[in-house]
């Protein structure tokens, strides 16, 4: 049983070091002062950068998801054949896709008068 548990643990113990001594490859030596910074993977340098790059992000995926929703409501209403159930459901999808993709674009107004009250200079 001990064989096996440190078996497990220097196993895992290689692996661990492994991947350090590849993060010493890709980044290089540290610096002067001790520090070893990895690379910015946000690509944002300023928490305004990054909200707005957050913020721009759900307005993508939000503009994309609400435009197959109203596609899909489309087809929906199309092929409900006049049947009063199924038109009250595509009206709902229609009517909760263009509510969702509202609320997306007023998210981002949001955020732009968010930042006009507190003086945050815009990009």
């Amino acid at each position: 049983m001990i064989k096996k548990i440190s078996i497990i643990y220097f196993s895992i113990l290689s692996f661990i070091l492994s991947f350090s001594a590849k993060a010493a490859e890709v980044y290089g030596p540290p610096s002067p002062s001790g520090f070893q910074g990895a690379p910015n993977p946000l690509k944002a340098g300023t928490f305004t950068e990054l909200i707005a790059s957050i913020s721009d992000f759900l307005l993508n995926i939000g503009g994309a998801l609400a435009t197959l929703m109203i596609l899909y409501g489309g087809f929906l209403y199309v092929t409900s054949a006049g049947e009063p159930a199924k038109v009250e459901a595509a009206h709902k999808t229609l009517t909760y896709a263009i509510v969702g993709l509202v609320v997306v674009i007023i998210g981002k107004g949001f955020i732009y008068v968010i930042q006009d009250i507190i003086g945050v200079p815009k990009q």
